[in-house]
């Protein structure tokens, strides 16, 4: 019979070490929890992926030597299998390290200190129990609403005796699903009412990128460093907006100001494709061996290590076009040295699913003969299927092979790895890569500006908005005298009332506008957009 002291949170606790999983399921039974589900690993998770129906995640941030916390979470985001209104418990001897990289939710992420207190752990799953249920509410109502019913659900969300806390925590879900509506001014408004400065300043300088407003973007990161709360997370920011402006020498001067010693998988890998970037395959690999020869126990760790390494030697390799016999020779046995590492080590994550695709590059290296005989390879590993490294490698082998129909569809549809709001070095990594072979292959401005306009269209056709302003704007920038992308990119910034767009002003646009020559169509659409823009 449940009691009014019972905790009603149905709750899945990860943990590997048996003597700890016994000692937190005690606590948390202790604490009145009723609805516990148990899983010894966060692999299994990952590799047979459901939707996960818990309102409450607990793990230790160090989750079985395969993830750090925040690896794992951003894997089920992207994996679409958290749900909004699950909360998480990070449990860690290291609260610094895990509070600089939380993943961007609208949703609580909490972090309990080792040795687990009792009572500091009972008041946190009572407090969570208590606003769950409004929270869930309000999240299906807004999973089932379209634009209009959003908005009419977010101006009229309004929650009696909420402490601050809950009120950011309302707030964040407003502003990220005024966003969803095309309404970054009133998201950015609803953020200013954020009480917690760190909480704020995250949110406010995930928004102004995505607006592309770099002014505020960078006073925002003079914010957070004038009241000590630049994060991981905002250097990170720091060295995206340096390679989208190709400065990638800046990008890893400003990666140097992170603490080498505590680097996951991911901001190794950002750190050695710059290394390549600005200096040499040799010294990318040599960065990486030295991590390697100083990462001894953690196998998973080493193994992305290694799976980095190849994915270096791979981009390289791709981005040649003057590769003789000797060199992929040198490619294939590096290569292979790489991949010696992986099978020399157990890990809970399966890599043997990579082993094909990059037997599958040697072999179009070496046997570029056999051509069909490739394709015919690559026809049926790309219907399987693929995270972001098999993507990645996948993109290259039609690259090596020519194959720029697929390549393209490739990269247009390529992986999200994390919400709109956030941003990981993963994802600067993965799409760094992306861009250089895409950018490679594709080198006739005319034919690009023509992919990103349609792209943009399809984006906004589909209701994303800010994706398809940025697709509009890449499309103008490669062909500024090309009316029908211009006026595609005024359009979305104006739907959007984003007066100014990185370096784009609406004002400048029309002005560039009212130079070209236009149809009586364009012309008249030129006209309206004047007049509003006034």
């Amino acid at each position: 019979m449940n009691s009014d002291t019972d905790i009603k949170l149905n709750i899945l606790l990860i943990e590997s070490n048996l003597s700890s999983r016994s000692h937190l399921k005690r606590i948390l039974k202790q604490s009145g929890c009723l609805n516990i589900t148990v899983v010894k690993n966060g692999a299994e998770l990952i590799s047979k992926p459901k939707l996960l129906d818990f309102d409450l995640l607990i793990l230790d941030f160090d989750i079985d030597n395969c993830f750090t916390g925040t690896e794992f979470i951003r894997q089920l985001l992207t994996l679409k299998i958290l749900q909004d209104h699950t909360r998480i418990i990070f449990i860690t001897d290291q609260a610094d390290k895990v509070s600089a990289d939380l993943p961007f939710r609208y949703v609580t992420t909490d972090i309990i200190e080792k040795p687990v207190n009792h009572a500091k752990l009972t008041q946190k799953l009572q407090y969570f129990d208590a606003s769950s249920k409004r929270l869930k509410l309000l999240l299906k109502q807004l999973s089932k609403a379209n634009g209009i019913q959003k908005q009419n659900i977010l101006q009229h969300a309004q929650f009696v005796g909420l402490d601050n806390q809950e009120k950011n925590e309302l707030n964040l879900i407003k502003a990220t699903n005024l966003l969803k509506c095309d309404l970054p001014g009133t998201a950015l408004d609803t953020l200013k009412t954020i009480s917690n400065a760190a909480i704020q300043a995250s949110a406010q300088i995930a928004l102004f990128n995505l607006c592309g407003n770099e002014s505020k973007f960078k006073l925002t990161l003079l914010k957070m460093q004038s009241l000590n709360i630049l994060s991981r997370k905002q250097i990170l920011y720091k060295v995206h907006h340096a390679i989208n402006k190709k400065e990638s020498f800046q990008a890893l001067k400003i990666f140097d100001n992170l603490d080498e010693f505590s680097f996951t998988t991911e901001e190794v890998e950002l750190k050695a494709l710059l290394i390549l970037e600005n200096h040499s395959i040799e010294e990318a690999t040599d960065y990486l061996q030295q991590k390697l020869r100083t990462t001894l126990e953690n196998q998973h760790y080493r193994n992305s290590l290694s799976l980095t390494w190849i994915k270096c030697l791979v981009l390289d390799r791709t981005l040649n076009h003057k590769a003789d016999q000797e060199f992929n020779e040198l490619f294939a046995l590096r290569c292979k040295k790489a991949w010696s590492e992986i099978s020399q080590n157990q890990s809970p994550i399966d890599m043997s699913g990579y082993q094909n695709v990059i037997k599958l590059i040697l072999n179009i290296c070496l046997e570029p003969e056999n051509k069909d005989k490739h394709l015919s390879k690559l026809n049926i590993l790309i219907k399987q299927p693929q995270d972001c490294h098999k993507q990645l490698l996948l993109t290259c082998a039609h690259a090596l092979l020519k194959q720029v129909k697929v390549l393209h569809n490739l990269y247009n549809k390529r992986l999200s790895l994390i919400g709109m709001m956030d941003l990981s070095a993963q994802e600067i990594s993965f799409n760094y890569c992306m861009n250089k072979v895409f950018n490679d292959q594709f080198r006739d401005p005319k034919i690009k500006a023509a992919l990103f306009n349609r792209w943009g269209i399809d984006k906004q056709n589909q209701g994303m908005s800010f994706q398809a302003l940025s697709q509009f704007s890449q499309a103008h920038l490669l062909m500024p005298l090309n009316s029908v992308y211009l006026l595609n990119f005024l359009n979305t910034m104006q739907s959007l009332n984003i007066n100014k767009y990185w370096q784009f002003s609406q004002k400048n646009l029309i002005k560039h506008a009212q130079t070209l020559e236009l149809n009586s169509q364009q012309d008249q659409r030129l006209k309206q957009l004047s007049v509003e823009t006034l």
